[in-house]
């Protein structure tokens, strides 16, 4: 775990990059205030149209501090879930 020196409102910061957004929400809060300020470091998107992905992932990758963006196909790959969220 590293400190988190900044921490971005995606619901703000991508339409004040040109792309709407239907909804973003931080993944966890992390319990390691003093070093985290409770920023768990990933988010999740959800987009207006699935055409958006493109864009996004562009704004993402030009942002100072994303480190990675999966699509929801690569995340369950990696993170051993599955796409829809529910593992029933």
């Amino acid at each position: 775990m590293n400190f988190k020196s900044r921490c971005y409102d995606l619901n703000t910061y991508m339409p004040e990059k040109g792309l709407p957004i239907f909804f973003a929400m931080s993944a966890e809060r992390d319990p390691y205030i003093k070093h985290h300020r409770t920023f768990g470091g990933t988010a999740y998107l959800w987009l207006n149209r699935a055409t958006d992905y493109l864009k996004a992932v562009d704004i993402l990758h030009r942002t100072e501090g994303v480190e990675a963006v999966y699509n929801k196909y690569e995340a369950a790959s990696c993170f051993i879930s599955t796409p829809t969220g529910s593992a029933t």
